[in-house]
This record gives structure tokens, C-alpha cells and sequence, in this order.
């Protein structure tokens, strides 16, 4: 478990289902993932059970939900694992209302201490242009912008704008 003075780092759960259902089939915060739209209830089960099966092959990297320590509830999902870039990209999604609350930024940034605790040199990150709260968060959180790149999403390819952060500080 990683853990701060107001955030809850910890594996995803299957009682966690409901709360992805809630995330996921809304077409609001899905708009900037690689899907675009809402996902089918069918299709979160499947990646939410893919992400507990996977934990131990993933250790200590993954996906983790995060919760508020005071209350218990969940903020939303983090990941920090090898994805398809050179080094580990985080990736999260928050519940609507925790949005403008600065928690993303405070979680983003307890991971990246976690990355670099177990010896990551750089982590990556990749969002769509139009998201400006993310490019925020990252820039927020010591990242630079490398570059746009076009990425196979899907059925199309897309330009994402890619981040990197390192242990140093900087960029290479």
C-alpha cells in the first residue's frame, strides 16, 4: 500500500466494479482515453479483473485505486506500468466529483515517488491535446513535454502529447 497524509494507494478489488461502472460508462470521462466513448459494462469487468490477475506479474509496478484516508472513498484508478514506451507511463482517471480538488496532482505526485523509490529513472506519460486539466497535472508534477506522437488507438491513429519526468529532476 502506498499511502500519504490524505491519499490511499492500494490493489484494485472486485468490489471496486461499481465504482468503474460509475467512471467508465460515462461518455464525459471517457472522451479522452484510448476508447473515446463509454466502455460496456461487459468490457470494464473484464479489464478490471485483467488488472487483480495481473497484479503479481506486474509487482511492484500496476494499477492501483486510490481512496481518501479520512472517508474511505474511491478517487479513482493510477497506473504506473510498462506499457508500449521505453519506460513505465503513468496513467490515471478521477470520479467527476474530485475534479479541480488538486488530488489528481497530489496522487500523481505520491507516485512518482514510489516510481523513483524502487529505482525508475524516468517515467512516461501520454494524453490527448485537448486535455488541458492532465497536461496540467503533469507539467504540475515535474514533467516535460518530448513531443507529439501519433499512436495506433483502436481502429485510428491518433496524436497524443507525450511527457517524460526523470529521478534527476529533468529531462535527458
Amino acid at each position: 500500500m502506498i499511502t500519504s497524509g490524505e491519499i490511499v494507494f492500494r490493489r484494485l478489488t472486485s468490489s471496486d466494479l461499481d465504482v468503474m461502472i460509475e467512471m467508465k460508462t460515462d461518455d464525459q470521462m471517457m472522451r479522452y482515453t484510448s476508447f473515446g466513448r463509454a466502455q460496456s459494462v461487459e468490457d470494464i469487468k473484464k479489464n478490471l479483473n485483467k488488472c487483480i490477475d495481473d497484479e503479481s506479474k506486474d509487482h511492484p509496478l500496476g494499477v492501483w485505486g486510490t481512496e481518501l484516508k479520512s472517508s474511505g472513498d474511491f478517487l479513482g484508478w493510477f497506473m504506473l506500468k510498462k506499457e508500449r514506451h521505453p519506460f513505465a507511463e503513468l496513467g490515471y482517471m478521477i470520479r467527476k466529483k474530485y475534479w479541480g480538488k488538486g488530488l489528481t496532482t497530489k496522487s500523481v505526485q505520491l507516485l512518482l515517488d514510489y516510481g523513483f523509490s524502487i529505482n525508475l529513472q524516468k517515467i512516461c506519460a501520454v494524453t490527448d491535446p485537448e486535455n488541458k486539466a492532465s497536461i496540467r497535472v503533469l507539467e504540475k508534477t515535474g514533467f516535460l513535454f518530448v513531443e507529439d506522437r501519433e499512436v495506433q488507438e483502436k481502429d485510428k491513429k491518433v496524436i497524443l502529447k507525450y511527457f517524460e519526468v526523470s529521478k534527476l529532476g529533468k529531462q535527458d
